[in-house]
């Protein structure tokens, strides 16, 4: 087996679990029938049903947890985790709450998660997460295999009880849920509603989790937003469908900003992301899009790079990061 268990679970877990694991497989194999089992649990319940998956492996088992601190450490030199679990039957809730806290007005955002799935920061989460808020249960922000982007927004002073969790849970999960047990599995299209609170673009359906304006440098009071198309008006590049927000032609008020389509090889660019090409290169006053370098060329920074990576002080060049 590639892959470990957390110490305290995978040494404890045979004598305080093994009734449960015989009596799972006693279960199975009394029905006579093909049956899916499914393991859940909350906090560290989950933790152990996660284990308990790795004990149970040969039933392919469904695993369903909610506000799960991971539980799975890569062995020594493989990150390769459990190869002889399925990730893909792996289901994970995190909830977040849209509330103020007294420091908010100052450093923080409005929404706060639950911070115990965020606890062990050298072990794994696997499978599918989904992360629920409050205010709607509409919106599910949907993150596979590890990919979700770490939480720092968390709240320590809420009691995250497991019919928290329940009461967020929509029915409407059960349908894509099943859909991707069923299937091939495909991707879930799952993100916030417009309207609701955020901390990471990728939480949003839309993409854009908006700060609203510059000075909102702490993010204060973020929300999902609709992306503007060309010639609306933008403050961020990731307000835009094109990814660029820039001063209106001829205007001298460096906010009055819209969207704007990318640039091709050779227009007149100010930054890197004006460009198709995501490199704009030359002097001060005459800048244009280039393309980007290959390894052994020579480069002023990263974004002159293919491989986005320019190290070194004098004669740089392109190289594999």
């Amino acid at each position: 087996m590639v892959g470990v268990s957390s110490f305290s679970f995978s040494f404890s877990f045979p004598s305080s679990g093994g009734s449960d694991i015989t009596q799972a497989e006693e279960c199975v194999t009394a029905t006579g029938k093909k049956c899916t089992v499914i393991l859940g649990g909350h906090s560290q319940g989950g933790a152990l049903a996660t284990v308990a998956a790795i004990y149970l492996h040969d039933l392919n088992p469904v695993v369903v947890t909610a506000g799960a601190p991971p539980a799975l450490y890569p062995m020594p030199g493989n990150h390769n985790l459990c190869p002889l679990i399925n990730k893909d039957r792996f289901f994970r809730f995190v909830a977040a709450i849209d509330r103020q806290n007294l420091f908010d007005n100052i450093v923080s955002n409005d929404l706060h998660y639950d911070p115990v799935p965020q606890l062990t920061s050298n072990a794994r989460h696997i499978g599918h997460e989904f992360r629920l808020v409050n205010t709607s249960s509409k919106s599910v922000a949907y993150f596979y295999n590890s990919k979700s982007p770490r939480v720092y927004a968390q709240d320590y002073g809420a009691i995250w009880y497991v019919h928290h969790y329940a009461d967020y849970m929509d029915p409407k999960l059960l349908t894509p849920m099943k859909a991707h047990l069923d299937s091939s599995g495909e991707s879930f299209q799952l993100g916030f509603e417009n309207g609701i609170a955020c901390n990471k673009n990728s939480e949003c359906y839309s993409k854009n989790c908006n700060r609203g304006n510059r000075l909102n440098i702490f993010g204060r009071g973020m929300t999902c937003k609709s992306l503007e198309e060309i010639g609306g008006k933008c403050v961020w590049d990731s307000d835009c469908v094109s990814n660029r927000c820039d001063r209106k032609w001829k205007s001298v008020n460096p906010f009055d900003k819209i969207c704007k389509g990318r640039l091709e090889l050779g227009e007149r660019c100010s930054e890197s992301s004006d460009c198709l090409s995501e490199r704009c290169d030359g002097n001060l006053w005459n800048k244009t899009c280039r393309a980007r370098l290959a390894n052994g060329k020579s480069c002023n920074e990263n974004t002159d790079c293919i491989s986005e990576y320019c190290p070194g002080k004098w004669r740089r060049v392109c190289k594999d990061p």
